[in-house]
C-alpha cells in the first residue's frame, strides 16, 4: 500500500464505511467509497462488485437477508 491509502484506512478505521469492490489483486481488493478508492484486506467470499463495509481494514461482504415471503 502507498501511504495515501495507509492514511485512509486510519481515517476510516473507527466509523464503518461502505462501498463496493472494483478490482482485487496481489491479495488486496480496491473498494470505491464515498470518500474514493480505498485498497483493503479481503474478506471471506468476496468477488468484483460485492456491496462491502470496511471494517479495521478488512472488506466484508455485506449480506443480504432473505427476501420477504408473502402467503395469500
Amino acid at each position: 500500500m502507498d501511504i495515501l491509502s495507509d492514511i485512509q484506512l486510519i481515517v476510516t478505521k473507527n466509523r464503518p464505511v461502505s462501498g463496493r469492490v472494483m478490482t482485487m489483486a496481489r491479495g488486496m481488493v480496491r473498494v470505491a467509497t464515498p470518500q474514493g478508492l480505498i485498497e483493503a484486506q479481503p474478506g471471506p467470499n468476496l468477488s468484483i462488485g460485492d456491496e462491502v463495509t470496511l471494517e479495521n481494514g478488512i472488506a466484508i461482504k455485506k449480506s443480504r437477508g432473505s427476501p420477504p415471503i408473502f402467503q395469500v
